[in-house]
């Protein structure tokens, strides 16, 4: 199980790309404690409510000036991406668990076709769960139904990873596809 931004997936400088004047540390602060955040990217407001909660949020002047600047925030898939998925065995079934969002899935969706090597895509804009919250982890666990130690997840995110831990999920933080590469061929899932 993989994670799409910060493992298959540059996040780029949203600060930069959308023009803003704080710290990316600030930015990201905000970002991942935001309710509006949190809401959006588990399928509940669409992009313009999103923008209004967003923009006083993030020092801007409207939803509008949001709205630009959103969709100026291009993720891109890693080059080394589509090699790692295709190196895994066949035989080993590969999901993507992922927060995102409408606008940055169909920015991914337009830069590769990686997606067409996995199981399944468990998104938290059309699934509804969010991590780290443990209906994230046990939906993929009930869709295998198999037990949490036979899944073994890789997320840049240290909190998305205890989270996993506790549940019982074999999971490592990476960073990128180098290190998901390390990772997995630690597991024995990759000739190493």
């Amino acid at each position: 199980m993989l994670d799409l931004g910060g493992v298959l997936a540059d996040l780029g400088d949203p600060v930069e790309a959308m023009g803003l004047e704080m710290g990316s540390g600030r930015f990201w602060e905000i970002w991942l404690s935001s309710p509006s955040v949190r809401a959006y990217e588990s399928g509940e407001p669409r992009t313009a409510g999103f923008a209004r909660e967003m923009a006083p949020e993030l020092g801007l002047e409207s939803a509008a000036a949001f709205e630009s600047r959103f969709e100026r925030w291009q993720l891109k898939p890693y080059p080394a991406a589509e090699g790692l998925v295709r190196s895994i065995p066949q035989d080993v079934r590969v999901c993507l668990l992922s927060n995102t969002n409408e606008v940055h899935w169909q920015q991914i969706l337009s830069r590769t076709t990686i997606f067409d090597q996995f199981d399944h895509l468990f998104l938290s804009f059309q699934t509804g769960h969010y991590k780290p919250q443990e209906s994230a982890y046990m939906q993929v666990v009930e869709h295998y139904q198999c037990s949490p130690g036979n899944i073994l997840f890789l997320d840049d995110s240290d909190s998305n990873v205890r989270a996993a831990s506790a549940l019982g999920l074999r999971a490592t933080r990476v960073d990128g596809p180098e290190g998901a590469e390390n990772a997995l061929k630690m597991a024995g899932l990759l000739a190493g």
